[in-house]
């Protein structure tokens, strides 16, 4: 068995399944070996339509066919993350998590539309 990554790490692993699953539009639950990144992924993509419904709330005169795929991915995970998981993550850390992700791998501006959208879902 692998070690463990870092939290970082697995959410970055997480976000690039989630993505790639996106795309080819088929899940391969056993693909990923870190505990951590397999939970957020497997478990953000089964509670996707739920986590699609608060997105949509969320973002006002957006649909998710305007959202950027990975930013989708990556404001999905967060908040499976802050809902979900057992026991949940700190929201503001997740938050933090989720920006820092975009800055590094989506577009300029991602970062404050999925700041936005995760500072408005209730949860």
């Amino acid at each position: 068995m692998p070690p463990e990554l870092s939290r970082r790490k697995s959410r970055q692993k997480a976000m690039e399944t989630l993505f790639q699953w996106e795309l080819a539009g088929d899940p391969e639950f056993d693909s990923v070996k870190d505990l951590f990144a397999k939970q957020l992924a497997q478990g953000t993509w089964t509670h996707k339509q739920q986590l699609d419904e608060n997105i949509e709330k969320a973002s006002q005169n957006w649909s998710l066919k305007r959202i950027n795929t990975l930013d989708l991915c990556l404001i999905r995970m967060a908040l499976f993350e802050m809902s979900f998981m057992t026991p949940p993550s700190d929201k503001a850390l997740v938050i933090h998590e989720a920006i820092d992700l975009a800055q590094k791998f989506s577009t300029k501006k991602s970062h404050s539309f999925i700041q936005g959208v995760l500072n408005a879902v209730e949860i």
